[in-house]
């Protein structure tokens, strides 16, 4: 099967081993704006796919995602949504998500302060399934925690975070009785790597852990460990010539593979 798509700027075609999605290189020189672009990194994709499905990503010639397809092994697409910014700050305004092309199952909309910064998401169903989350931030522009509202504005969660350096070191999310419900903490190394993610189901009894390892600045390999601290699987991360992900594949705790995704990108 071969499944051909073009966008007037930069295609982006996410293929797994058992499906390859056919991508053309032109042959031209890329102009500065699109060096400068590819040296940004603005075409990288990493979104998650498995064996089953291929993904494809379009991007505008600011880099700003548009438009994201989901296939069947038989090349129809089985999900997809659109992405609407902002013309002037290239804020993200609204995502709408479809069943194939064209039948609607939601619609997220952002709001915006006059400083930019995100103070709302609201999404909407067909089904009149209406959920809000607001954020609040410190005077610093640090957001203090996000709360999630239901259609009637009752009180799903609020997760309140805490930071060190700059990065969040920990959330703790609380439902509307003031139940912890979902924990976790986060460990950096000297560079702001992240180089560890534990997940509690409740205060001090962790679920789960993810480890990561990087090699000359990229991630390269993630570890997930199970509550007893056995390996659940592993990520290793492959990276071709511009630096952009290539290859991902997942091992299980014996090093046998259990899916493998490809990565290509073309610029049009």
């Amino acid at each position: 099967m071969r499944t051909t798509i073009r966008l007037k700027h930069i295609v982006v075609s996410i293929i797994i081993t058992v499906i390859a999605l056919s991508c053309s290189r032109k042959t031209r020189e890329l102009t500065p704006e699109e060096l400068l672009r590819k040296e940004a990194g603005v075409r990288r994709s990493v979104k998650l796919t498995n064996e089953r499905v291929n993904q494809a990503q379009f991007f505008d010639q600011n880099g700003l995602k548009i438009e994201e397809h989901w296939y069947n092994p038989n090349g129809v697409i089985v999900t997809s949504r659109e992405l609407k910014y902002d013309e002037k700050t290239l804020n993200l305004l609204k995502i709408n998500w479809y069943k194939g092309r064209d039948i609607n199952k939601s619609k997220h909309v952002f709001e915006y302060d006059n400083a930019g910064k995100l103070v709302s998401e609201e999404t909407l169903t067909p089904f009149d399934d209406r959920r809000t989350i607001k954020y609040l931030y410190y005077e610093n522009g640090i957001m203090v925690n996000k709360r999630m509202e239901g259609s009637k504005g009752s009180l799903r969660f609020v997760r309140h975070y805490s930071y060190d350096n700059g990065n969040i070191v920990e959330f703790r999310e609380k439902n509307d009785d003031g139940e912890l419900v979902n924990r976790q903490t986060y460990s950096f190394d000297d560079a702001n790597n992240k180089i560890k993610e534990v997940w509690y189901y409740d205060k001090d009894h962790p679920v789960a852990t993810k480890e990561h390892s990087y090699s000359a600045g990229r991630l390269a390999k993630t570890a997930r460990y199970d509550e007893n601290d056995e390996l659940e699987y592993t990520i290793k991360y492959e990276y071709n010539l511009d630096g952009l992900l290539h290859f991902k594949r997942w091992t299980d705790s014996e090093g046998n593979i259990l899916t493998e995704n490809r990565y290509t990108y073309d610029y049009h």
